[in-house]
């Protein structure tokens, strides 16, 4: 059977560019949340989905590895 191999580095540098994203929006909803509660609202729901979809790559990558795809 052949083995699975993954740039891992090319993964971690993904989920680092997400939660830099993460990080930001946080940032800008703090500043709108006075003025424009409707609009901190909404980056704050992006902010949330892209937590979301960050916790589910490392997950995936845990599982990954786990089931020993070869770092690559």
């Amino acid at each position: 059977m052949n083995k699975i191999t993954f740039d891992w580095n090319e993964f971690d540098n993904l989920t680092i560019e997400l939660n830099q994203l993460v990080a930001l929006l946080n940032l800008a909803a703090l500043g709108l949340s006075v003025e424009y509660p409707f609009q901190a609202n909404a980056i704050s729901a992006i902010e949330n989905s892209l937590n979301h979809v960050c916790e589910e790559l490392h997950q995936k990558q845990q599982g990954a590895m786990r089931a020993g795809v070869q770092h690559g």
